[in-house]
């Protein structure tokens, strides 16, 4: 080949690279396909927004056919009113304050008649009578009225607590019912969307677009949400029962509740909670009002050495010489063997076991308390 020759050659395979190098820049231009894109993009990772957290709304509840609602304060006012628990508490309170009156009243005076020497001499003899008293000493009324005051307390605080037993007892059974009832809602939902499923794997089993294995998958679903539909019903006609028991309805149909499950839950302060516990707990108030009735007790009991005073004062007439008599006596017990150490003993340590039963009970509030709060916590997640 010519010197000629060569040098075109070289000048074609020049230009081809450039024409190769240019189509290649033009290509990697052009906007990926969605293939080239997955490829791309495959060895990479992918990082997708956050999007907040939102409930799920629950399902709509027909409230014209409802009728008349149970409200939850109907249901509580009409706990407390019929409820024995509440009777069988505001009567001991009444007892106690009947013990109060009974220990601070007097003892009741002595009426004595005495009648000596009838008949001697064909006379009436010598005819009086006598009035006696017992005097109490040491203010051991005033004491006994004190220990009876702090039972009083104690008792209305087991009657605030049994109030709030009740209370707590209506509200769990009346969410209870309300939870069964939604749940009733739910399982006839998903029992309608699975009978809409079966008819569809029907429709396309007949038009040869399904098969008959998910044909079979859709009728067990729907026969797992006719036994779902069916549990539900038995759980809320149970949970109804407990409430109407817990109202006094036993007899008679119990109306529909209202619906509280889409209130939002309150949060709690564990700190806050711990101490609002400690401060009003009726429970722990009527503790203390124990280890005060016991404070007292010791000193009635202490006051138990010094004696009281016996009066006895009367007249009496001698019918042989027509004198009249006049008699006086003071009498009171010598504290020799008894000094009521036994009742002191007994008093002091019944103080230290109510302070001891108070510790002992809010160590074991607080430690219920922080498993209510935990799986409080656990169930609003």
């Amino acid at each position: 080949m010519s010197a000629g020759g060569r040098g075109v050659s070289r000048g074609c395979c020049f230009l081809g690279r450039c024409a190769l190098i240019a189509g290649m820049i033009a290509i990697a231009a052009l906007p990926l396909r969605a293939e080239e894109v997955g490829s791309e993009t495959a060895s990479r990772p992918i990082r997708f927004a956050l999007v907040p957290h939102e409930p799920i709304p629950l399902p709509p509840i027909d409230s014209v056919s409802r009728g008349t609602l149970l409200t939850l304060a109907e249901a509580e006012a009409m706990a407390v009113a019929w409820h024995p628990a509440m009777r069988q508490a505001e009567g001991q309170v009444r007892a106690e304050r009947g013990q109060w009156v009974q220990v601070g009243l007097p003892n009741n005076p002595q009426i004595v008649y005495e009648g000596t020497e009838i008949g001697d001499e064909g006379r009436a003899g010598m005819q009086g009578g006598f009035v006696s008293q017992e005097f109490i000493t040491a203010n051991k009324r005033g004491l006994n009225r004190a220990v009876a005051s702090r039972s009083i307390s104690a008792a209305q605080q087991r009657l605030e607590q049994t109030r709030l037993q009740v209370l707590t007892s209506v509200r769990l059974n009346f969410y209870e019912a309300a939870a069964s009832e939604r749940a009733v809602v739910l399982a006839r939902q998903l029992e309608a969307s699975n009978s809409q499923a079966v008819k569809a794997s029907e429709l396309r089993l007949q038009a040869q677009e399904g098969s008959r294995a998910s044909l079979l998958q859709s009728r067990v679903e729907y026969e797992a949400a006719a036994i779902l539909v069916e549990q539900s019903t038995r759980r809320r006609e149970a949970a109804l029962r407990r409430l109407a028991t817990v109202l006094g309805m036993e007899s008679g149909p119990l109306p529909m509740l209202e619906d509280l499950l889409s209130d939002p839950l309150p949060e709690f302060d564990w700190e806050s909670a711990r101490v609002r516990l400690l401060a009003e707990s009726p429970e722990l108030a009527a503790l203390q009002f124990e280890v005060e009735r016991a404070r007292w007790a010791v000193e009635r009991a202490v006051a138990g050495r010094v004696p009281n005073v016996t009066v006895l004062s009367g007249v009496q007439k001698d019918f042989a010489t027509n004198y009249t008599f006049a008699n006086v006596q003071f009498g009171m017990p010598l504290q020799v063997f008894d000094r009521n150490q036994g009742n002191i003993t007994r008093a002091r340590g019944e103080l230290v076991s109510a302070q001891a039963a108070l510790d002992a009970r809010e160590l074991a509030l607080v430690q219920q308390l922080a498993e209510a709060m935990r799986d409080y916590q656990v169930a609003r997640r």
